[in-house]
């Protein structure tokens, strides 16, 4: 695991992101130019001794400052979530068979339970094989509730939300910059969240190319996988309500564009998307290339603005979020908002103020999950409140408070 996740055993990892490496660094980057300040004028009498340890010393104390900038920076952004991908070694493609809701059960036991006594939820990694797409199994990590851990809900089926990053972007930066697994243990906690089941798949399967989430002419199928696979894979080994009223998606940045694109292609998947500072086209640079072949329907039906001026299939609820500082995912958060029909539905949250960054995503963290929570409505989802089996009432605010409950926890 990275970035000091728990581990599956319970313990701690040193990572590139980690935060022991991180203050290791700060000191790293205090102490040389302090050393070089106190040993400057006591470096022996020879000349060529003094002259070749100052250099040495100052390229040093430079060397360390350099590090400590592109651990800060890294830490944000999560360009690199470990020292084998840091030199060289990808550790997107995993070598990880998938697995069982059997042996998920057994294999993280002790730590699902422990999670759950001590009120909290659990990282883990994951694995999601290209079924459908044929893309090699890719990385992945997978947030469960403290209620997963509760021996009494066995039979019972959670939703999910899958989480989309931005470019560059990995699932660390969801649990890394962004925080989730504090944040939604806190809306779980406080009744202001249903216990979803998060699931952060690998999103640039082929970076520095950015595919947009699509499925690219002649390319990677990244829309195929992020849908078809990650469905698949999460049914097989994990407690998850196959229905679609108990999945939707949230993404950030490129990831907002594509969480509403996805469930917009596939609404026989998600109930609900949430686009946080996320455009309503694709994008057009170096990076991206050709992905449509040149087809224009293709291009069409995936822009998110054309499709919502022109829907006419099931119900779908999005909620898209933008600063007007944010140039163009505020403008199309307006324009997707305008062309939008039945029974498409379209929430926006328009901020005064706010940058493109993890700052405002992360701020807006409990409002969306607070949203997804009353727009899903999986039949066999609830939580425990004061030892009762609880089912959200949906459209209502506070889901501790407003709850059909039974008088005895459900077996």
């Amino acid at each position: 695991m990275r970035r000091c996740l728990p581990s599956a055993v319970g313990g701690y990892v040193v990572g590139v992101t980690g935060s022991t490496t991180l203050t290791l660094s700060v000191l790293l980057a205090i102490a040389c130019p302090v050393t070089c300040l106190l040993v400057w004028n006591r470096l022996g009498r020879r000349a060529w001794l003094r002259v070749s340890v100052r250099a040495f010393l100052l390229v040093i104390s430079q060397a360390t400052a350099v590090l400590l900038v592109a651990l800060l920076v890294n830490n944000q952004y999560v360009f690199y979530a470990s020292w084998a991908e840091l030199f060289g070694q990808s550790s997107l493609i995993s070598s990880a068979a998938s697995v069982s809701q059997h042996r998920v059960d057994r294999q993280y036991a002790h730590q699902l339970r422990r999670a759950y006594l001590h009120g909290h939820g659990t990282v883990i990694p994951w694995t999601v094989p290209g079924y459908a797409s044929g893309l090699p199994p890719l990385h992945a990590l997978v947030y469960l509730p403290a209620a997963y851990g509760n021996p009494a809900l066995r039979g019972v089926q959670f939703p999910v939300v899958e989480l989309l990053d931005g470019v560059p972007g990995r699932p660390e930066s969801w649990v890394g910059p962004l925080k989730l697994q504090g944040t939604l243990d806190a809306l779980i906690a406080n009744g202001q969240s249903v216990p979803f089941i998060a699931v952060m798949p690998t999103q640039n399967v082929v970076f520095p190319r950015d595919t947009q989430c699509v499925n690219v002419v002649g390319g990677p199928q990244v829309d195929t996988y992020l849908t078809r696979d990650v469905h698949r894979s999460v049914l097989a080994g994990l407690r998850a309500t196959p229905d679609a009223v108990g999945w939707a998606l949230m993404g950030y940045s490129t990831g907002g564009y594509c969480a509403v694109n996805l469930a917009m292609r596939h609404p026989d998947l998600f109930a609900a998307a949430v686009s946080l500072s996320g455009y309503a086209h694709p994008a057009s640079d170096p990076s991206v290339g050709s992905l449509f072949g040149g087809s224009a329907a293709l291009l069409r039906h995936n822009t998110p603005v054309w499709e919502a001026a022109h829907w006419g299939r099931r119900n779908l609820s999005i909620l898209a979020v933008a600063s007007a500082p944010d140039g163009v995912p505020y403008r199309d958060t307006l324009k997707l908002a305008a062309a939008a029909r039945p029974p498409l539905r379209i929430s926006t949250i328009l901020l005064a103020a706010g940058a493109h960054n993890p700052r405002l995503w992360k701020a807006m963290e409990p409002v969306a999950f607070n949203w997804l929570s009353h727009q899903l409505v999986p039949p066999l989802a609830g939580i425990v409140i004061d030892g009762r089996f609880c089912h959200p009432v949906p459209g209502l605010p506070g889901v501790r408070h407003h709850a059909h409950c039974s008088t005895t926890t459900k077996s």
